[in-house]
């Protein structure tokens, strides 16, 4: 006998191959939708929702960015999570690399006035 129980001794179609009998929830339908951070509209705009997960897709707005491309050529679009806007700060801020053109600056005061139209409950 294998020392498991008739209840353990299954195999789970949703576990991971690499983990013999560990269930794992299927991630799609565990996600637990969260209120999503706005964006500075003058910075990026939204170009769709990730499947099966709290994130947006973005393209940044700035005049000289040239996005990523994917393998098929077409363009990448930025993934910011509905929970932090880290990933399109961290973008926005990467034009400029010097910090001589005062992004930092803009992105505080766009933030700062959407957090003031909106409800202050949201994460920074």
């Amino acid at each position: 006998m294998s020392g498991l129980s008739d209840n353990e001794d299954f195999v789970d179609e949703n576990a991971s191959p690499n983990t013999n009998h560990v269930s794992q929830p299927n991630a799609s339908s565990t996600v637990i939708p969260l209120k999503k951070l706005v964006l500075p509209a003058e910075f990026f705009t939204c170009v769709g929702e990730v499947p099966g997960k709290n994130a947006s897709l973005y393209r940044c707005l700035y005049p000289d960015c040239v996005p990523k491309k994917k393998r098929d050529g077409s363009e990448k679009p930025l993934v910011v999570p509905h929970s932090s806007r880290y990933n399109a700060k961290r973008h926005f801020l990467n034009h400029d690399p010097n910090q001589d053109l005062g992004h930092l600056k803009l992105w505080e005061d766009a933030v700062k006035h959407l957090d003031n139209k909106v409800s202050t409950t949201h994460l920074f």
